[in-house]
C-alpha cells in the first residue's frame, strides 16, 4: 500500500514538474482597429470620339442637396476637355444670390460672402488638374456642414477655369475661360420658414397685331427655402370658351426673391378679346395661385387686306354708280 502511494507521489510529482518547466506561450487576441473611410480618389479616364472645340463642359451643371448640420457628403462633378491641347484647370468656389432685376436669375460674389454663406464648406478633392484633349476626370467634392449652420437655404458654385500656360502668358492675349454647378444647400432639421405666391401676370403687350403671344410671370419667394413653381395658363375667347392650353415650365425662385418667367402662345389664328388664367402651383403644400389678364388680337395684316378690300370696292361702287348715272342722263 506504502509502496502504491508512493509511485502515485512519484508521478504526480514529475507531472507537475514537466507542467512548471514548459514555457507557456500566450496568445492575445488583438483588438480590431476600425478602418478609415478612404478619402474619394480623383479619376481620369480617355474618351473615344470628342470633337475639337477647343472648349470643356462640366457636370450636373446643379444640385438641389437637402442637408442638416454636422452632415458630411460627397458630390462628383465631371469635367470633360474639348480643347485640342493639353490645358490646366482650376478649381474655385463663390457664393451667389438672386439678382434685384427679377429678369436674371444668380449673381456671383467672387471672394465676397453672402449672407447665407457657404463657400466654405466645400472642399473638392484637388484644387488644380490637367487634361489632354477627349480626357475626363471625374473630381469628388466634399461637401461638410457645420453643426451651428443656419436652418434654410445656403447658395454656393464651384467653378472650374482654364489656366493659360507660361508660354502664352508673354503673347499680350490670354484667353480664360470658365463653367460652373451651383449648389443648391436646404439645411433642415429645424423650423424653416416657406412661403410664396404668383405676384403679377400679364401680357408683355395689351394690343397683338400679330402672334406669338408672350405671358409674363413674377412668383415672390418670401420665405427661408427656394421654390419651384410650375403650372398652366388657360386661353378663352370672346365667348368664354377654352381655346388653348400652354404649359408653364416650372423655375427656380430662390430665397428672399423674386423671379419672372415667361411663357408663349402660338395660335394658328387669333382675333378679338381674349381673357388667360394663370394657375401656378407654388411648390408646398398643394398651394396653388390663380390670376387672369386680358388682352386683344388685331392681326394687322388680315385687318389691312379687308380694309384695302373695302377701299377697293367703295371705290368701285362709286364709279360705277358715276357711270351708270351719266348714261342715264343721256337717255333722258
Amino acid at each position: 500500500m506504502n509502496k502504491k502511494r508512493l509511485s502515485q507521489s512519484v508521478c504526480f510529482g514529475m507531472i507537475l514538474g514537466l507542467f512548471l518547466t514548459t514555457p507557456v506561450t500566450l496568445v492575445h487576441a488583438e483588438e480590431e482597429n476600425p478602418v478609415e473611410p478612404k478619402s474619394p480618389q480623383v479619376k481620369i479616364e480617355q474618351l473615344e470620339g470628342v470633337e475639337v472645340r477647343n472648349d470643356f463642359s462640366i457636370g450636373p451643371t446643379k444640385f438641389t442637396l437637402d442637408l442638416k448640420p454636422s452632415e458630411e457628403i460627397v458630390a462628383e462633378l465631371q469635367i470633360t476637355s474639348r480643347i485640342e491641347k493639353e490645358t490646366d484647370f482650376e478649381v474655385g468656389v463663390e457664393d451667389f444670390t438672386s439678382q434685384e432685376d427679377p429678369e436674371k436669375y444668380t449673381k456671383f460674389l467672387g471672394e465676397e460672402k453672402s449672407q447665407f454663406s457657404s463657400k466654405e464648406w466645400f472642399a473638392p478633392a484637388v484644387w488644380e488638374f490637367t487634361l489632354k484633349h477627349g480626357e475626363r476626370i471625374f473630381l469628388p467634392v466634399k461637401i461638410t456642414v457645420p453643426k451651428d449652420a443656419e436652418f434654410g437655404d445656403h447658395y454656393s458654385a464651384v467653378f472650374v477655369k482654364t489656366v493659360p500656360k507660361e508660354d502664352e502668358k508673354g503673347t499680350g492675349i490670354t484667353l480664360s475661360s470658365r463653367v460652373g454647378s451651383l449648389f443648391l444647400l436646404s439645411i433642415g432639421d429645424g423650423e424653416v420658414k416657406t412661403a410664396g405666391e404668383l405676384a403679377s401676370f400679364k401680357t408683355s403687350k395689351k394690343v397683338y397685331g400679330s402672334w406669338p403671344m408672350t405671358f409674363e410671370l413674377n412668383f415672390k419667394n418670401q420665405g427661408d427655402v427656394h421654390l419651384t413653381p410650375f403650372g398652366k395658363i388657360i386661353v378663352s375667347n370672346l365667348f368664354g370658351k377654352t381655346v388653348d392650353q400652354v404649359t408653364v415650365k416650372d423655375w427656380v425662385v430662390l430665397r428672399s426673391s423674386s423671379r419672372t418667367q415667361r411663357a408663349v402662345w402660338e395660335p394658328g389664328f387669333a382675333f378679338g378679346k381674349y381673357t388667360a388664367s394663370a394657375q401656378i402651383e407654388r411648390g408646398y403644400n398643394n398651394l396653388t395661385d390663380v390670376k387672369t389678364t386680358t388682352f386683344y388680337v388685331l392681326p394687322v395684316k388680315i385687318l389691312g387686306g379687308v380694309l384695302g378690300g373695302l377701299i377697293a370696292l367703295a371705290i368701285l361702287v362709286k364709279f360705277f354708280t358715276a357711270k351708270f348715272e351719266i348714261k342715264r342722263k343721256k337717255t333722258i
